[in-house]
Order: C-alpha cells, then structure tokens, then sequence
C-alpha cells in the first residue's frame, strides 16, 4: 500500500530533480572553468600530470646539445700540459665570460667538421674582445650559423614607456636587426604561473607588447624555426604567429645529445671520442649554458629546465612532428554534457548507493584512461578537471538531495497516513515498507 501511495508522484519528481542537478553543476562547472582562475590551475596541473606521465617525444639524433657547463667555465680535470696545447682551451682558461674568438672557434671547428648548423642560445649585445674573430666566422658560414636576440619589456626614455629589442653587437652583425637571417628570437613566455607549455616559432612585435595587428606587421623567427630553416626543414614548422603547445622528450634522451664544450677542444676528446669531427657531420648543433652557475633556468611540466633544453624540444617537436592540439571548443561542449547526461542517466537507473558509488569510480578510471589514449595515441588534450568534476559533482550532488528528498516525502506519508491510522501503524509501515 505504501508503494501504490508513494510511487507515482515520487518518481516524476525525482527524474526532474535529477535533471536538475546535473543541468545546475553543468552550468556553474563551465562558468567555473571559463572565469574562475583557481579551476583554471587545477586544469593546469592536470595537463602537466598528463605531460610527465604520458608518452614523451622520441628524439631526434641529429640534434646535438653543446653545454657550456661548469666543467667548460673551470676547466677542472684538464692538465695545463693539455690546455696549452690547444688554442681553444688556452682562451677559455683565460676565465669566463670568454673572448668572443672561442665562440668563432666553436663556428669554426663544429661547421669546418661537417655539421648542418651551429646555433647560439646566447645574446651578445655589447661589443668584446674577439668580436672580430667572431664576425668573420659568422659571416663565413652564414648560412649555417643563428646568435639570439631577444623581446625585452617596456623601457622609459623620458617620454614614456617604450618596448626594446636586445640585438647583437654591431661588431658582431653589422647593421643587424631582428629580419637578418643571423638572428632570431631566443623567448619563450610563460603561462600564467611561470611554467612554459607552448613555443612560439613565429611572432611580431606587435604580438610581443599587446599593440594592434597589421598586414605589414614584420615576422620574426624563433631560434628553432631560424635553425630547421637553415638546416633545410622549415617545412616542418608551424606557420602560426600563435602558441603551439609541443611534446617534450624524455630526460634521458636529451642527456643523450649533451655534450660539454671544452671535450671539442680537447685533442683526445675530438679524435677518439667524436672521431675527429664525424659524429657531428649533417648535425644540428645548439650551444648553450647548462648548469646553475648560468641563472639561464625556466619552469616546465617537468620542473626547472635549461633554456637550450627548451629550443631543442621545440626543434625536436617540429622534427617529429609531435604536436598537442586541444579538442575544439564544441566537442569540449560535448565532453561536458556528456558527463552531465552520464550522471543522469546514472542516478536514474539506480538508488543503491554502493552501485553508485562503484560505477562512479569505474567510469572515473575509464574517462581518465581515454583522456590518456587521446594524448599519447592522437595528441590530442581533452579536458580532464571540469568532466570528472560535472559527473562526480553531479554524483554527489544526487546522493543529498535524494537523502534530504526521501526525508521530506517520508514526513509528509507519515502526515498523511496518521490521518486514518494510529502512529503505531505508521511506524511499522514506514520501517517495513514491503510490508
């Protein structure tokens, strides 16, 4: 009898009340997303879980990494026997930072062997002793070399704020600006909490300081478009002015393709250990600085992170092809909704809490599994906070409100049924309702 009383009018209201919820967390998750910067970094983290955990870049060997690491800057282990014996060496022991002719040597020595191109993660702005070595091997080889230059922030000239670029020296590059095929932009800009996600391989200045677009608008190169182009692949870099976010390589293969600059000069080193120039033949090659000594350090998924390490993933990203795209923003619509209709669907189909709570976390796992199938088998990025948060906030959300609902309906049954028969009764029917 309690059924028959109860069942109709129970049933309707619930299916309406579970539509409800599931529509109310669908509306405030998508607002949350969009405006909330919180849910925002939450986001954020789970990417780069998704960085560290899912399928990394392979690598591509013939990128080379030439650290100027601490054992380059002291020179620690080589006997002045040594040292004196190798002209390289022998400036670089001078003290750092070195004559600019030791970077002419390394031009010199790496491309003379054989090498595609040679390219600097280094800014040198003001003219030094070496300069002119320098410039004349830089223009030797102008074709296969690329120094950096860089986007810096707004300066004040007393009439106002201005935005400046650092170029190199005019010893170096004569009359160069950020169009000569010799330079190229060595920037990477953060997201918001400071990590570097996405490369930038082409931009403007207008991009740069938030000034009005235009046709005429100059474009500028990255260091790893620069270098690809140079070494003939700028056919695979993205034609895009905006971010591209790219997929890292593992750790151990970029300790792989590190070498320490000071073996280049070091005669055993080259004949034995590099055969002499081969191993760097048909070679891309950046120098850069390694170590903390070099304060050259920025934040990545992987936490902190050379800044050369950061252009070969981004020269190896386009080599490989190994690009993230996200779902566009209709299907990011459809991942919602569809974890709205799943928690409906779910909460319709049954009111035991443990079957619930089961499937819940089953479908928890699965989403979770096909988030990482898309990024590592497609590369593609799916959201994953603001699903879970929809279908389990939805979830949660069922489990009160039908506890509190249950209370009211049986308050009102115990008002109605007391009408025609004593408290006693309705107790019993209450507690036993299959009675």
């Amino acid at each position: 009898m309690l059924r028959s009383l109860r069942k109709p009018t129970a049933s309707g209201s619930r299916r309406r009340l579970t539509v409800f919820v599931c529509l109310a967390v669908l509306a405030v998750t998508w607002a949350l997303s969009r405006y909330f910067v919180p849910l925002q970094n939450v986001e954020q983290t789970a990417v780069d879980f998704l960085a560290r955990h899912g399928r990394k870049a392979a690598w591509n060997e013939r990128l080379v990494f030439v650290a100027i690491d601490q054992a380059s800057v002291s020179l620690d282990g080589y006997p002045p026997e040594i040292i004196e014996t190798s002209p390289g060496l022998l400036l670089m022991s001078e003290g750092f930072p070195w004559s600019r002719e030791v970077y002419g040597l390394i031009v010199d020595r790496l491309l003379g062997a054989g090498a595609r191109v040679v390219a600097f993660d280094l800014m040198f702005p003001r003219t030094g002793q070496g300069d002119e070595t320098f410039r004349r091997a830089l223009d030797r080889f102008r074709d296969r070399a690329v120094i950096g230059f860089n986007f810096v922030g707004k300066d004040s000239d007393g009439r106002g704020a201005r935005e400046t670029l650092t170029l190199p020296a005019e010893s170096i590059v004569p009359s160069a600006s950020p169009v000569d095929d010799r330079v190229a932009f060595v920037n990477f800009w953060p997201d918001e909490d400071g990590v570097i996600r996405f490369a930038h391989y082409h931009t403007t200045a207008e991009s740069v300081y938030g000034l009005a677009p235009s046709a005429t608008d100059e474009l500028y190169d990255s260091l790893a478009a620069r270098t690809l182009a140079k070494a003939g692949r700028g056919d695979l870099v993205p034609r895009t002015r905006g971010p591209v976010r790219f997929r890292y390589a593992s750790a151990g293969a970029q300790r792989r393709a590190r070498v320490s600059l000071a073996t280049l000069f070091d005669p055993v080193s080259w004949e034995h250990l590099y055969k002499n120039g081969a191993s760097f033949r048909d070679r891309i090659v950046l120098v850069g600085p390694l170590g903390n000594w070099s304060k050259d350090e920025v934040l990545t998924p992987f936490g902190s992170m050379p800044g050369p390490l950061v252009h070969l993933n981004a020269m190896n990203a386009a080599l490989t092809g190994e690009f993230i795209r996200p779902l566009p923003p209709l299907w990011r619509w459809v991942v919602l909704a569809a974890s709205a209709l799943g928690a409906a669907g779910l909460g319709l189909a049954s009111r035991r809490i443990i079957l619930r709570l089961s499937c819940t976390l089953a479908v928890d796992a699965l989403f979770v599994v096909v988030v990482f199938l898309l990024y590592n088998r497609a590369g593609l990025l799916a959201p994953l906070v603001a699903p879970l948060l929809v279908f389990n906030g939805s979830m949660m959300l069922l489990l009160v409100w039908e506890s509190v609902y249950e209370q009211i309906e049986r308050r009102r049954t115990r008002r109605t049924l007391e009408r025609y028969v004593s408290k006693n009764v309705v107790a019993e029917l209450l507690d036993n309702p299959a009675t």
